[in-house]
């Protein structure tokens, strides 16, 4: 049993550890439905457009259609509004308790977390805080989640949370109350909790995790399982003709917010944690980054995450990006190494800041055909941070990051601003199209995506390879377990089974002894205790028909009884006891006659009796019979 538990311990290490190599298959075949249910949507689109034109109105009639018949079947919360500045992150308002009493709270959309927590302690930087209402119920349990420069402490409680403009509620849902942070609120921080979006398997505590919102509604609504973000910078310009703003919009249970472009590039979601992508390609202008494309993605995916405000790059692959943006650029300052790194706001022109630098890519690996990847465009003024110094004059923040280590990217607001993004859980998909907002002044520079194109290398490459060069030593430990466990297993059934067979023939050997004949060996034995003593069990079963019959010998019974040795020499024991004549059974033969067929038995060893008869010879082995 133990030999069994190790082995089964091994196995479940080791497909534990493999689980990042295989991951990739699950994507695929979460895309391949995705596909299947994209091409019915195609059909009904190409029937309208049968129908009506221009096309851009059959997008519209097919888009409401579609929509109908989902709402029928689904719930769903559209035209939630996102606020943010500066565009640092975008919340959402959601009221906890019963009409809001508990308070109204600006919550963070983030698709890198899975908990939602709203402040409950007073010290913090929020403005609002959580109040117990009537509905609210407290655990006295407590869980913490770290970030990369912040952390906090919250406690569990199960209250009515709905959206600040929507009439709908969720009844008993479980959220964190936050009774201690570090650097998690600013001051006069700009918002009060934050809502996890991400998978619920890296929902905190990792042990009894709180529910995820999105897993709630979809659990106990019945609501689809996608959502869509639409996140907008209004940026002025180089002339300054509109002021700069940050706004967006939300929908849960559906991604029906309206597009420019109704076509939507997806990609896959690669592993059911954070959402999960494959980068195939970076690009500065037209210069592509000269970089392994494994390198983006490895030892994690990169991932979408509306969570973080820049795009955080590899630093390998930063130092390469640096000198291209840097040549046309050509800023001299002092700080230049900080201004590259993030961590300065410097003046620029306007005018260099919009229209005099190249754009940079991000490519991803497309769903619909695995050799192929589409570009997300991420113009200079999304690269470059608008922003606002401390005597409130514009700068610019370099919104590439390096990060040192191992990792892939992640894809931030700077980049996600420009798109409507659908979160397509159910199919397991990320899809992206260019958004209204995408670009500035009056929606000048909006472009659709470009539809996807030939890769012109084996995308196989870019994935995280599945055994880490860190992990190398792990698995063969793993493995060296398991190969060892196994033959350890084998060897132990192999014992077991010569102990049960050595036992076995112990016990037989008890039991076959010459059985006790009156006058002979003993001096007087019953029937019953001689058949005890001389017969196994299923012979017991067999000689039980026979009992009280008389047996009559013929020729033809000596081969039926071939089969039964240890019956035929009991036969001949009663019928031998029976005659005067087993009185001469000590000599070393005697003769019996009975229906003319004449059978002699001559006793040559301890553990063979011979029974000759007039038909030939046969030899009985008293080692192996039960007689």
């Amino acid at each position: 049993v133990l030999l069994l538990l190790l082995l089964l311990a091994v196995v479940v290490c080791i497909c534990a550890n493999a689980a990042d190599g295989v991951s990739t298959r699950r994507g695929v075949r979460f895309g391949d439905v995705g596909d299947d249910i994209g091409t019915v949507t195609k059909h009904q689109s190409l029937h309208l457009k049968l129908k009506r034109n221009p096309s851009h109105l059959t997008y519209h009639l097919t888009n409401y259609t579609n929509t109908l018949a989902r709402q029928r079947r689904n719930p769903s919360i559209n035209n939630l509004t996102l606020h943010g500045f500066p565009a640092v992150a975008y919340h959402v308002e959601l009221d906890f308790g019963y009409k809001g009493q508990g308070g109204t709270f600006r919550c963070v959309v983030d698709t890198g977390s899975s908990n939602l927590a709203i402040s409950a302690d007073q010290s913090d930087g929020a403005s609002t805080h959580f109040k117990n209402t009537n509905t609210t119920q407290r655990e006295d349990a407590t869980f913490q989640i770290s970030y990369v420069i912040s952390s906090f402490i919250a406690q569990r409680v199960r209250d009515i949370v709905s959206f600040a403009v929507d009439t709908f509620e969720a009844e008993d849902t479980e959220f964190g109350a936050i009774i201690s942070s570090v650097d998690f609120f600013p001051q006069e921080s700009e918002y009060d909790g934050i809502l996890g979006m991400a998978y619920a398997s890296i929902a905190r505590p990792s042990s009894n995790a709180v529910e995820p919102f999105l897993d709630s509604l979809v659990r106990k609504k019945n609501f689809l399982d996608i959502f869509a973000l639409k996140m907008c910078v209004q940026l002025p310009g180089p002339v300054s003709v509109v002021p700069y703003a940050a706004f967006g919009e939300m929908t849960i249970g559906s991604d029906d917010i309206g597009l420019v472009f109704p076509d939507l590039q997806y990609t896959h979601i690669q592993k059911t944690t954070y959402y999960s992508v494959v980068v195939t390609q970076l690009a500065v202008g037209d210069q592509i980054i000269d970089a392994d494309c494994a390198v983006y993605n490895s030892p994690f995916y990169s991932i979408v995450d509306s969570g973080t405000t820049d795009i955080i790059i590899p630093r390998i692959v930063h130092d390469k990006i640096v000198p291209l943006i840097d040549a046309e650029l050509q800023i001299n300052i002092d700080s230049k190494t900080d201004f590259y790194n993030g961590k300065s706001c410097i003046y620029i022109d306007a005018k260099v800041v919009y229209e005099g630098l190249p754009d940079f890519t991000i490519s991803l690996l497309s769903s619909s055909n695995s050799s192929e990847h589409f570009h997300l465009r991420v113009p200079s003024y999304r690269y470059l941070r608008y922003a606002l110094d401390e005597s409130g004059s514009i700068c610019y923040i370099f919104s590439l990051v390096p990060i040192d280590g191992e990792t892939g990217i992640t894809i931030g607001i700077s980049a996600l601003a420009g798109f409507v993004v659908s979160f397509d859980r159910l199919r397991g998909r990320i899809g992206f199209a260019t958004s209204s907002c995408a670009g500035y002044g009056h929606n000048k520079n909006l472009s659709p995506i470009p539809p996807a194109a030939s890769i012109g290398f084996d995308a196989s490459k870019c994935f995280p390879e599945p055994l880490h060069k860190q992990d190398i030593s792990s698995v063969w430990v793993f493995v060296t377990l398991g190969v060892g466990g196994g033959i350890l297993l084998v060897l132990a059934v192999i014992v077991i089974k010569n102990i049960l067979k050595w036992r076995h023939r112990k016990i037989a050997g008890a039991s076959m002894v010459m059985p006790d004949i009156p006058g002979v060996n003993v001096d007087d034995v019953s029937d019953e205790q001689r058949r005890v003593t001389s017969q196994h069990p299923h012979q017991r079963k067999q000689n039980r028909a026979k009992r009280g019959r008389e047996l009559v010998w013929t020729e033809s019974d000596d081969q039926e009884r071939h089969t039964s040795v240890s019956s035929q020499i009991d036969v001949e024991i009663d019928n031998a006891r029976k005659n005067a004549a087993m009185a001469a059974a000590t000599r070393n033969q005697s003769s019996i006659t009975k229906d003319s067929t004449t059978h002699s038995y001559e006793r040559e060893n301890t553990n063979e009796f011979v029974v000759t008869d007039n038909t030939g010879e046969v030899n009985f082995d008293y080692g192996m019979s039960d007689a």
